[in-house]
């Protein structure tokens, strides 16, 4: 499968629906859920686990435009000293219901909306990810913001204000665009 090396140059993306078959293979609800989250807001491990509480996540709107807005999604600043910066996340329901529905059935299983989600190590939750999907986590990251420019036409300017990016240039690091991706849009 594809996505498992580690330069990000030579880094291929799973697709959409490459992703979703392999969410719906892990047997443990909670790494599904966490998976799930991290590639909706296009979260690092440490910025979902002992972060984002059952509070923090809304489900507004109806119909076509339904929303899950996931708030304080932690994004960690590193310029100097070590900042924190909490962030909105809007995700379409009906265009990511493959996804929303594992965090929707674990949200099930969490009983106080002041608990956290995920109350487990960064240890814990790396062990957990990659024996479920043989896949380093940061790489969901990597598949959503690819996504993101693909399938949502974002721009770097957009892909700055959904990450809490200072300025655009991680774009250049983050997004894997591939020949069939570049005919896609050029064909449409």
């Amino acid at each position: 499968m594809a996505g498992i090396k580690r330069n990000p140059k030579t880094m291929d993306i799973l697709s959409r629906e490459d992703l979703i078959y392999l969410i719906e293979t892990i047997g443990d609800a909670r790494t599904r859920a966490m998976i799930s989250l991290m590639y909706l807001t296009a979260a690092r491990v440490s910025e979902v686990i002992g972060s984002i509480k059952k509070k923090h996540i809304k489900f507004e709107g109806e119909g076509d435009h339904k929303l899950m807005v996931v708030h304080a999604v932690r994004t960690l600043k590193k310029r100097g000293a070590l900042k924190e910066m909490r962030r909105t996340i809007p995700v379409p329901y009906i265009k990511e219901i493959e996804f929303i529905i594992h965090v929707e059935n674990y949200l099930k299983y969490v009983d106080e909306d002041d608990y956290f989600l995920f109350d487990i190590s960064r240890q814990r939750a790396w062990k957990l990810i990659m024996n479920a999907t043989n896949l380093f986590p940061y790489i969901f990251r990597h598949i959503r913001l690819t996504h993101l420019t693909i399938d949502y036409n974002f721009s770097a300017q957009e892909l700055q204000a959904f990450t809490g990016w200072s300025n655009i240039a991680p774009a250049s690091f983050y997004i894997h665009l591939n020949h069939r991706d570049l005919a896609k849009k050029m064909l449409v």
